[in-house]
């Protein structure tokens, strides 16, 4: 990640440990802090403990919530590179939409992810 990057803590239900591993450092580029089996995993920018959880306490397999369910609607990335995060994104295969905030893109397990500038 990027020096300046900010995000706060948040924990994310997903499908599968690996596949979001694999969006979040390798495509995003957050370090793996800790790693639970397949059950969690906790990723960082800068050395801090975790920005982000990831478990499949209770959605291992599991498909997106339905659309307009209650639930996190999407949490944001502010770096001081937006454009070359979203374009990551797209060079994978990822569909990242323009906003008027910045660019909406969504992880493996659907989870919807702002990226705007700092």
């Amino acid at each position: 990640m990027p020096q300046g990057t900010v995000i706060g803590h948040v924990h994310l239900k997903v499908r599968d440990i690996e596949e979001a591993e694999a969006f979040y450092s390798g495509l995003l580029g957050f370090k793996v802090m800790a790693h639970l089996g397949g059950r969690a995993s906790f990723v960082s920018a800068g050395g801090y403990h975790h920005h982000i959880g990831v478990n499949t306490w209770s959605s291992a397999g599991a498909p997106p919530p339905p659309e307009n369910s209650t639930g996190l609607q999407h949490f944001e990335i502010r770096s001081p590179e937006p454009d070359s995060m979203a374009r990551r994104l797209r060079d994978a295969g990822a569909i990242v939409e323009e906003t008027l905030g910045g660019y909406l893109a969504h992880d493996p397990s659907q989870n919807s992810i702002l990226i705007s500038a700092v």
